[in-house]
Formats: structure tokens, sequence, C-alpha cells
């Protein structure tokens, strides 16, 4: 949504011209959360439920697992809230919750430090 929050441990992003700056960035976690030695990064969407509150709000979880140039690198779910606008079903919140990473993850949670 125009108004959505991306949350994660490390930050938090609200708004569409937000998100979308964060992502455009080359350095988008910045120089204490992310290794930059990972070369590729493939993030697969496994299983989701999504449980309708009303005709314009939802809720849902869904898992991932990210792949990086050392494997699997970590993985965890979403929570989110969608909510209707106009007909589309679009994202108001995602909570990012990190169940596992890689001890050379590229992931660095706060006040870790990259090696």
């Amino acid at each position: 949504t125009e108004d959505g929050i991306l949350e994660m441990d490390a930050m938090l992003c609200e708004g569409r011209t937000a998100l979308r700056k964060w992502l455009d960035s080359s350095r988008p976690y910045g120089d204490n959360v992310v290794r930059p030695r990972a070369k590729i990064v493939r993030h697969h969407l496994t299983t989701s439920r999504i449980r309708f509150e009303s005709a314009e709000l939802a809720e849902g979880r869904t898992y991932f697992q990210t792949l990086t140039d050392i494997g699997l690198d970590h993985f965890g779910y979403y929570v989110d809230q969608f909510r209707n606008v106009d007909g589309e079903w679009l994202i108001a919140h995602r909570r990012v919750r990190l169940q596992w990473r890689a001890p050379d993850s590229f992931i660095r949670l706060n006040g870790e430090n990259p090696s």
C-alpha cells in the first residue's frame, strides 16, 4: 500500500517511496548488516496461509528460505497484514521473522560486526 510498512530486526521502512529507495540502494541493509560477499541471492516463498478478516482486511503468514553462493543462507516467515485497495489486495504491513541463519550468512543482526 502507499503507506505500507516493512519491519525487520535491523530496520523499519514506512511508505512506498521509502521502500523503493531502500530497495534501489546499492547496499540496502547497510555496512554493518550485510556481508558484501553474497554474489547471488535467491529468495523462495513456500507455505502460505491467509485469513480474511473482512472484505477490506486480511492477515497471513508465509514461510521463506534464501539461497546464496554459500547454499541455504537463512529462513523464516513473514507476518502480513493485507488491505483491499480498489479491489486489489496489497500488503499493508510485513514483519519479517528470521528463524535461522548460517554462521557465514550475509545477514547480520543488530549489534553484530561483519567478519
